[in-house]
């Protein structure tokens, strides 16, 4: 069922890696690499990071070198204990721990502030989307238009029929573009023609 999702050339894997095991050998990276040889849609997500061995940024830092392919990276983030779960630990409290977390611990303190947490990882995907967004609408802007030129060709054939359903259809499609946003901006161009 996986790999139904993450076969689509848009999609973003987030490759979850718990920290205390060996990160080749996971059956995430290799679900991965089947579908994104090159890593260039895979990001790694380190997780229970708190029971980490020593050694982990070595590992965090070294997984281009073990050839995981992560091309947009590895952020290790701390996971709510079960404890935390229990006393049902706010959000704002649970960011908060993890924050001091990284801080003091021997190893990943060393980790910048954008490569490590939950705010992090919330982050890159936000800019991960926006990017992804704004490379694959223009194709989608294209693929809409040429079928639309299929569908407006299959009306012509109808003859009078189409010349009551052209304006709306038009209409719609106008309308649509600009809920989507600025047409020109995203699609490069008009989509929807006149």
């Amino acid at each position: 069922m996986v790999m139904e999702y993450i076969t689509a050339e848009e999609t973003v894997i987030l490759a979850v890696l718990p920290a205390y095991v060996d990160f080749t050998t996971c059956e995430c990276i290799n679900l991965a690499q089947s579908v994104d040889k090159s890593g260039e849609r895979t990001i790694g997500v380190v997780t229970k990071i708190d029971r980490a061995d020593k050694g982990i940024l070595a590992k965090i830092k070294a997984e281009k070198k073990m050839d995981l392919r992560l091309r947009l990276g590895c952020i290790p983030v701390r996971n709510r204990t079960q404890e935390e779960v229990e006393k049902d630990v706010s959000s704002t409290e649970i960011r908060a721990k993890e924050a001091t977390f990284f801080r003091d611990h021997e190893e990943l303190k060393h980790l910048s502030e954008d490569k490590r947490g939950m705010d992090a990882l919330a982050g890159k995907l936000a800019d991960i989307q926006l990017e992804r967004l704004l490379t694959t609408m223009p194709k989608l802007g294209k693929q809409i238009a040429d079928r639309l030129k299929d569908v407006k060709a299959q009306f012509d054939s109808l003859g009078e029929v189409w010349c009551l359903v052209e304006p709306c259809f038009l209409n719609y499609g106008r309308q649509l573009g600009h809920k989507v946003g600025q047409q020109e901006d995203i699609f490069r161009g008009p989509v929807w023609p006149d």
